[in-house]
């Protein structure tokens, strides 16, 4: 029997939909008890019995991610690691890729299309444990390859599932992703205005200013580049007056 259930009906098409948490392989029954009552006050009289069996749950991954369309990733941790959440998945076809100098607007840019300067690093399949247990399962993927590591930068990981014709003749299943981050040894505080703005590095392994640290910072006037100061400081003033509404991004600009 299901913890909860959630009930909704629509008075537009006078349908009634149920939803609850499901298992596998596993026999349901749902009775209307006699005294429902139509809108005309029609109760239905007896009670009325249907059930279904469930079968196995479609194939599902995902790359888990932060919140924001593009994930960091600390890099004096070694060696950089992705998490990936399956399901009835036997394995995952990837590619990585080190990325040039991009805007905001192309790392945020959510289609599948090839980015010019984009240098394939690394392909590979990877098998992954527990394919058809339905189960949901985390791995953790190494990027770089054995031995390797990834440099301070940007990369975009598109990851598939090829393969999986038994699953893709049940449910259609043709898993794709595409996952944008960032490797970097700093963690960037931004503080921005209609006339300026503020950015603060500090490092993420001593939790010290950074002195020295070319930026980069993107607005919908233009872009601005500049470095911190003895505090990890550094400071600039808009030309022109911006909406405070309008997205300012700042990276650190390691091509600089």
């Amino acid at each position: 029997k299901p913890k909860r259930a959630n009930y909704w009906y629509g008075s537009y098409n006078n349908r009634a939909q149920i939803y609850f948490a499901k298992t596998a392989h596993t026999r349901y029954t749902i009775t209307l008890h006699s005294d429902i009552k139509d809108v005309f006050g029609n109760d239905l009289g007896r009670d009325y019995r249907f059930g279904f069996t469930t079968g196995d749950f479609a194939p599902s991954a995902t790359v888990l991610r932060s919140n924001g369309a593009i994930s960091a990733y600390d890099s004096y941790l070694r060696p950089v690691k992705v998490a990936v959440r399956y399901r009835n998945v036997d394995q995952l076809h990837f590619r990585l890729y080190a990325l040039p100098k991009v805007s905001p607007d192309a790392l945020e840019r959510w289609d599948r299309k090839p980015m010019a300067g984009a240098e394939l690093l690394r392909e590979w399949d990877q098998k992954l444990a527990h394919p058809d247990d339905n189960q949901f399962h985390v791995a953790l993927i190494p990027l770089a390859g054995q031995g390797k590591s990834l440099a301070e930068g940007f990369y975009r990981l598109l990851v598939s599932a090829p393969g999986q014709n038994d699953y893709k003749h049940r449910s259609g299943f043709n898993y794709k992703d595409d996952f944008r981050f960032l490797v970097t040894p700093y963690n960037i505080v931004l503080k921005s205005s209609a006339t300026g703005a503020l950015v603060w590095v500090t490092d993420l392994r001593t939790g010290e200013p950074v002195a020295g640290v070319p930026l980069r910072l993107f607005r919908d006037k233009g872009v601005l580049d500049g470095v911190t100061d003895a505090d990890g400081l550094w400071r600039t003033t808009f030309a022109e007056a911006v909406s405070p509404w309008k997205k300012v991004t700042v990276f650190s600009n390691p091509q600089a």
